[in-house]
């Protein structure tokens, strides 16, 4: 073989499509999910959402987390504030509610808190709980399953969460033989 044509070929299977995990592969097509747009940074995941007024608004995912609206986010968006809480506006993006009533608490994030840095709000376990989500961290996808979706069907290696805390999920974890309940927490840093 010629050095242009072993080089043109080599060339050619760099450009080849990379392989999609089934799961990411399948992930979009069922009816009734819900696919959100989500950032990767740092290993955690975020959302990059759109409230009435056009801007851009940061919200970091956290399962461990309980939720938490800026106070600078809630005055640029013009939210209500009742008892240092408020209710999330109407994003562009579709998003499932916060649970329980509904509202934030409000909070002056410390400006030199890198963990913080940018961030608007959080969206935590109040969000995630009683819900069945998909997070693939090899794809960057979230999915929003709709509700009475089985957390079996689509799971490539199921596993049961357990809920010691109401709303906190902790993984069962064997280590040299020894059962370890592990928080699940989307945003540890």
């Amino acid at each position: 073989m010629k050095r242009a044509s072993f080089l043109a070929a080599l060339g050619g299977c760099a450009l080849a499509p990379t392989a999609v995990s089934p799961l990411a592969a399948r992930a979009a097509s069922l009816p009734g999910e819900t696919a959100l747009t989500p950032l990767f940074k740092g290993g955690r995941p975020f959302l990059t959402l759109t409230p009435p007024d056009g801007s851009r608004a940061l919200a970091w995912l956290d399962t461990d987390g309980s939720g938490f609206i800026t106070r600078a986010f809630a005055q640029r968006a013009g939210l209500a504030l009742l008892n240092g809480r408020a209710a999330l506006p109407k994003f562009a993006e579709p998003l499932p509610p916060v649970g329980g009533d509904g509202m934030l608490p409000i909070i002056d994030p410390d400006p030199k808190d890198p963990i913080l840095a940018g961030i608007d709000l959080q969206l935590g376990s109040s969000w995630f709980a009683g819900r069945v989500w998909t997070i693939d961290y090899r794809n960057e996808q979230i999915l929003w399953h709709p509700d009475g979706h089985s957390i079996t069907a689509d799971a490539i290696n199921p596993v049961k969460l357990h809920f010691p805390t109401p709303g906190y999920p902790s993984v069962p974890v064997v280590v040299e033989g020894e059962l370890v309940e592990m928080m699940l927490d989307t945003a540890a840093s």
